[in-house]
Order: structure tokens, then sequence, then C-alpha cells
């Protein structure tokens, strides 16, 4: 499951409980909060926050993304609520996970074997 960090927000009525680990930006501020030892969000604020400050988070459930855990593929367009936003990521399709790897490992350097 993902989500963008303009979909998320630091707020006193979230439902998800956090710690900010570090924040970024100035005119646009980010802060990446860990939610628990597995799960970190990153999120747009406007609030006032520094590392270390315990926060709540709001998510915008409507804009969740989904993947599949075996293929790695979005499940967007198989989900009913699924429409077409025109932006230039919206479609995009990662590889399956095997391509992917095939890809990755093709791409490592080849060791160079000695002239003798």
């Amino acid at each position: 499951m993902g989500i963008r960090p303009e979909d998320a927000e630091i707020s006193e009525n979230g439902v998800l409980k956090a710690k900010v680990a570090s924040v970024s930006g100035e005119e646009e501020k980010y802060a990446e909060c860990d939610v628990n030892p597995d799960i970190c969000l990153n999120v747009s604020t406007k609030a006032d926050v520094e590392k270390g400050k315990e926060v709540t988070i709001s998510v915008d459930a409507a804009k969740l993304y989904m993947f599949d855990a075996v293929s790695c593929l979005t499940l967007l367009e198989r989900d009913g609520g699924y429409t077409q936003t025109g932006l230039p990521d919206a479609d995009f399709k990662p590889l399956p996970y095997d391509e992917e790897q095939l890809i990755k490992e093709n791409s490592k350097p080849k060791k160079q074997q000695k002239k003798k």
C-alpha cells in the first residue's frame, strides 16, 4: 500500500500516531514519520514540527495506492474506484518482480578477468 505525501498530513484529528524522524524543505516542508518499526510515512506539512515530536497523521483513504504482493503490479485498474487522472505517472505499471530482478542482475557490473 502507498500514499503520496500530499495526501497525508499531520493533524490533530489524525488516526495514525507517529514520531517525527526528520523534517526537510523550507517553503514546502515534508516530515518523515515513524508509525512503527515497519511503517514510515512521508507527509507534507504546514505544521511547525521537529524531530522527535509525537504527532497524529490523517490520510485521505480515497488516494491510497494498492499493489499486488506477488506481482508488485498496481491494482488501480482493477479497483472499482479507479479513474484516470491525467497525471503523468498515474497509469504507470511496475514490472513484475521477476523481470525487475532480472534487470537488476543484468545491470550489475561484470567482474573483469585478469589478463595472464
